[in-house]
Formats: C-alpha cells, structure tokens, sequence
C-alpha cells in the first residue's frame, strides 16, 4: 500500500506543541503533588514542657532508662521548664548569642558552680498521623557539651559521651566543636526507622559535661517527623534510549521523591545488576547508573530502575540501548598559543591514550623555513592530558613574535582510548601572536 504523505501546517504544528507542553507540565505538577511530603513539628526548642532531675538521683543509664521509658513512669516530682536549659555565662567566659534565636528559660547551675555532671530530661507525645514504621524523623540539637537520647528505650542518637557513660553518672563527655551550631557539632540527626510507635512515646535524654569545673550546660532540641509517601517518578521520560559506541560510556538517571528515602535498583534485561560492577559500570544501586561499551561486538539491551520505600514502589521507564562499535577515528581539533611563546594546548576531538596524547615524539612544528622547532612534554611520561583525555599541552621553547608554524603528526600512531583507532592524519598552521607595542 502506498503511503500518503501530509503537510503539517506550522500554525498546526505550534497548537500541538503548546498543547503537548502543556499535557507535560500539568503531568509534572501533578506528579509534584502526588509525592507532597508533609513535616510535622513534634517538638520545638522553646516550646516543648521537659521534666529533668540529676542523674545520681535516679541511677546511670544502663539501669535508669529502661525504667523511664515506661510510659507509665511518674515524673511529676522532677523540675519542669522550657528550652534552653542550662546557663552559658556572659563574655569573656561564654556568649549566649551563640544561641540566638533562642535563649535560656530554665536555669540548671553548671558543674563550676555545684550543678551536675549529668543530666536526665524527659518528655512524651503523641503520634497518630501515618504508619510509624516508615516515619522519618528528624531532630535539631543544642547541646553542651554531650548527650545520649532513648526514644521508647531505644538508643536513637549518640553525640560526644562515650558508652562507658551508661555504666555511672560521672564519665565525662566531650567539648563541641562550635557551641550552638547544631550542624557544625554533627548534632542534627535522623532516627533509625521503627522506633516510633502509635499512640504515646517517650523520649528521654542524658545530658552530659566536659570536665567538673565547666562553667555552662546547654540543651535545647526540636523534633520534626515527616509522614511517609510512595517514591513518584518525578522523571517519568527518563532513562531515554541511546546509542553506546565500543569504550564510550553513558549514565542513565531517574529522579524519584518519597519518605523514607527511596531506594534504587537498575535491572539489565529483567537481571538485578549487584555494586561492585566491572568494566567502567557503577551506580546499580542509585539513581544513576553509569554503563560502558567494552566490546566491539553490537548488541541491544533493556534498562530500567525500580525505586522503592516501605510504603510503595514504581518502575522506571525501560530503555532500549544499542551497544555498537566505533568506526570514527579521533582527530585534531585545533592548537592553541601561549601568551608565553612557549607551549602549545592541543585539543583532540574525543579521549585519546593518557601515555600517547601528551607525548612529544608524536608531533612535529616547523618554521616557516622548514626548521624543525623542538618540543618536549611538560611533565613525566603519561602525565599532562587532560582528565577527560582530549586537551594536552607541549613545551616549545620561545617562539618568535609573529612567527608562522606548522604544526603535524609524526606518525598515525596517537590510539583513541575509547574506540581502539589511530588518529586520523592531520597537521595545522598558526601564528604565534604579535605582542602589541606602545608609544612611551
């Protein structure tokens, strides 16, 4: 049957455009919208009621915790207040700035002062909106100097007190780098998930401090959990389909957005790929997988990503990536002078071998008489190219102001790292540049 061909008028051809951008982008918002991940402020610094007690009163951790994560526990008789607790003295001694915007508002005397090496706070709340299993939850911290903290007995976070500190209430913790900056001090975390639970939770904190004369005690925290969402395919084109020439290489990606945090695995063919891989492949377990045609031989193969959390999964498009060799010889692209009269920068058309590129003997620059004008490399053997293998310089000795030279191979021998070919013949003129001069 013979096939009609039609014109497309290009008024028509720009209402399908628009129309097709439209379609994408509506498809992009929605998809947006779809993966919302929703924070839910938990605990603030200022705002959270704490109860707290000395740590001798009420035992080292090892034997005190178990019994204050009991939800039952009855912490009425401790002292109760708001963040920031603690005292950080006035300059030269301290600077409570350093906490701004916060400030104290429950005042707990510092080890210089009589106060304690250590330091129980304790609080509970509620949690009600999403499957705990898959809650992420994250906390922002102040503390000076050191802190453990057990969410529903279970040691969620550790920050500058040795474990030996579970065992007494006087082993001491560590300096800060940075008082009150939580992100110079490593102190804002993310739990481990399944610690959460329905219902009530408890949260209980050991503060501890960095020597017996310490003249400040910090702490202050905020707790955001973020609900759980299925991973959407935020780039639902991608992977595309591609061509990978013999010793090229290519990446495949996938953007996705969920909570807890997706996990990547890109299937060949249906296969599972495994990290380590060989041959120049990596990524099989993130959003970007990385493959390379280490064979001459032409094949075709299917990829895609499965991405996946506790609370749902989507697969990737597949694409189709034809392995084929490379028959295109690397070539000279063009010299580039020196403002110093001394080197010339020589830029290949693709990688070629790290030993070959940059070497010398390769190349020879005449004068405009025919003299033959040295050249040397300008390091060891196998050092100079470029990191991506396309752009090596060469030393030439002073070269004359205005001068024309001929720049050509030696030999056809410069071998393309990537297709196994020799550099394809060629040779180039140039005048070095002619320095401007000036009227005194």
């Amino acid at each position: 049957m013979r096939r009609i061909h039609s014109k497309t008028s290009t008024k028509g051809l720009t209402i399908i455009l628009a129309a097709l951008a439209v379609l994408l982008t509506t498809s992009a918002r929605n998809s947006l919208q779809a993966a919302d991940i929703t924070n839910i402020y938990v605990l603030s610094v200022m705002g959270t009621t704490w109860h707290f007690t000395n740590c001798t009163a009420i035992g080292p951790p090892v034997d005190a915790v178990p019994i204050l994560s009991d939800p039952n526990y009855n912490d009425s008789a401790w002292a109760q207040g708001t963040g920031l607790f603690g005292i950080e003295p006035p300059a030269p001694a301290g600077n409570p700035d350093e906490y701004l915007p916060y400030h104290f508002s429950t005042f707990i005397p510092n080890p210089g002062a009589g106060g304690p090496l250590g330091e129980y706070f304790r609080t509970t709340f509620q949690w009600n909106s999403g499957d705990p299993a898959f809650v992420e939850i994250t906390t922002t911290n102040y503390l000076d100097d050191g802190a453990v903290f057990w969410l529903n007995g279970v040691e969620v976070m550790r920050s500058r007190v040795p474990t030996a500190a579970d065992a007494d209430c006087v082993t001491l913790g560590q300096n800060p780098p940075a008082e009150g900056d939580p992100v110079a001090n490593n102190d804002i975390r993310t739990y481990p998930l399944g610690v959460l639970k329905i219902g009530l939770n408890v949260l209980v904190v050991g503060l501890r401090q960095s020597g017996t004369g310490s003249s400040d005690d910090v702490f202050g925290m905020s707790l955001t959990a973020r609900v759980p969402v299925a991973p959407t395919n935020l780039t639902p084109l991608q992977p595309t389909n591609r061509t990978v020439q013999s010793f090229h290489s290519s990446t495949l990606t996938v953007s996705a957005l969920g909570s807890p945090a997706p996990t990547y695995q890109w299937f060949e063919d249906g296969v599972p790929l495994q990290d380590p891989l060989t041959d120049g492949w990596s990524g099989a377990n993130t959003n970007s997988l990385t493959i390379s045609n280490s064979s001459p031989d032409m094949s075709t193969h299917q990829f895609f990503c499965r991405v996946s959390n506790g609370v749902g999964s989507f697969d990737s498009r597949s694409a189709t990536v034809i392995f084929t060799a490379d028959t295109t010889k690397p070539m000279i692209l063009r010299g580039l002078g020196s403002a110093t009269f001394d080197r010339i920068v020589v830029e290949y058309s693709e990688s070629v071998e790290q030993c070959e590129g940059p070497d010398s003997l390769n190349f020879t620059l005449m004068d405009s008489l025919g003299n033959q004008v040295a050249l040397s490399s300008v390091g060891p053997p196998c050092t100079g190219l470029s990191p991506d293998g396309t752009v090596a310089p060469l030393l030439t000795g002073p070269l004359l102001v205005g001068e024309s030279f001929t720049f050509s191979l030696q030999f056809d021998g410069l071998i393309n790292v990537h297709a196994g070919t020799d550099l394809a013949a060629v040779y180039f003129k140039f005048t070095t540049w002619i320095r401007p001069y000036y009227l005194a």
